[in-house]
């Protein structure tokens, strides 16, 4: 079994989640939740608030043969990878590469830092991975975020351009979005427009349709994944969770609770259309300001799941009410596909 590396994100800690945080997944049982503190933009991060001690390890005993270990793990993976030029053995970067700015995020096992690459004046994120005994159980899963997102080059998708490492610390060199999450701007707004609404799930929906040509799943789409770039558009981030269709293990739970699909905790098979449900959550929470399923009591959440409990308020028009409940469908067969919702009045109204 994949070990998981949930990758929440994180908002500055003046813009905590008031009310009801989400409830996060951090393992493949249904009883273990957290609830996620958000830091700062980074989203390209994950985060948790279970305190995870990254203590130093390059001074136990045990560490040397660890590092060699994992040294020899993460060594394994550039073979698998060839993300870097093939004719040249080593990476385009190292850390020399960057004047780092300023850590725009804190996750549960990773600082995301923004870096001037020196040599072009461009700004990009870092995502920095300590090597310890954490991050040596989940290399599976940081291989699979770097194979996958590294291969992925779509507009609405944020770029893993490379990766690198040195003795201490795995690196991940990524596009830096300036204008942090849609659910920093949520903390601003509380609810949006339905015009700003629709362009942000018309842009997600056709990065989404993107990565599900290339047989991905995300399993993690939420607010605090998608980032807005300097030209305001949006950028799907965070491929901690995603996997390959043909790898899907069910009954594993990944993400955040409050956007899991009926199929997910009901433990069925699932498959890309999980994705499409979660992003019907999303509309649903950016034109309402919370959640459809929301509940101070996780086993309330899921029931509500399950039952596809939620009511939509009068003040969302009727169009909106048409899409969300076109794609908040029990059946992932009877689920509107991306194609639908690309098709749907509602988003042509918003989108010129």
């Amino acid at each position: 079994m994949n070990p998981q590396i949930s990758n929440q994100s994180i908002i500055p800690p003046n813009l905590l989640r008031t009310p009801s945080g989400h409830h996060h997944h951090h393992h493949h049982h249904h009883h273990h939740h957290s609830h996620s503190s958000h830091h700062s933009h980074a989203s390209h991060a994950d985060s948790s608030d279970e305190k995870t001690k990254e203590k130093d390890i390059s001074h136990d005993s045990s560490a040397k043969s660890l590092n060699d270990e994992t040294n020899q793990i993460i060594a394994g993976v550039k073979d698998q990878l060839e993300i870097s030029d093939k004719k040249k053995s080593k990476h385009k970067f190292s850390l020399a590469s960057f004047r780092v700015v300023k850590k725009i995020g804190q996750g549960r096992y990773s600082k995301v830092y923004m870096a001037n690459l020196k040599s072009k004046n461009i700004n990009l994120a870092l995502k920095v991975l300590p090597k310890n005994k954490e991050i040596a159980k989940l290399i599976h899963q940081i291989r699979e975020e770097i194979k996958i997102q590294s291969h992925l080059n779509h507009k609405n998708v944020l770029r893993l351009y490379d990766y690198f490492r040195d003795e201490r610390k795995i690196y991940l060199v990524l596009e830096y979005a300036p204008k942090g999450s849609v659910s920093e701007f949520q903390k601003r707004f509380s609810n949006f427009s339905e015009s700003l609404t629709s362009k942000i799930i018309k842009q997600t929906a056709e990065g989404l349709e993107y990565i599900h040509s290339k047989h991905i799943v995300h399993r993690d789409l939420k607010p605090e994944n998608l980032l807005v770039s300097e030209n305001n558009e949006i950028k799907i981030s965070d491929f901690g969770c995603a996997v390959f269709t043909s790898n899907i293990v069910p009954g594993t739970l990944y993400g955040t609770l409050d956007y899991f699909s009926p199929e997910m905790i009901e433990s069925k098979k699932y498959d890309e259309r999980i994705d499409i449900w979660s992003l019907g959550v999303i509309m649903y929470e950016l034109l309402v300001g919370k959640t459809p399923f929301d509940d101070p009591s996780v086993n309330n959440i899921y029931s509500k799941i399950k039952a596809v409990k939620y009511t939509i308020p009068s003040k969302v028009s009727m169009s909106a009410n048409d899409l969300i409940t076109n794609i908040l469908v029990y059946k992932p067969e009877n689920r509107y596909s991306l194609k639908d919702i690309m098709s749907h009045p509602w988003i042509f109204k918003h989108n010129d």
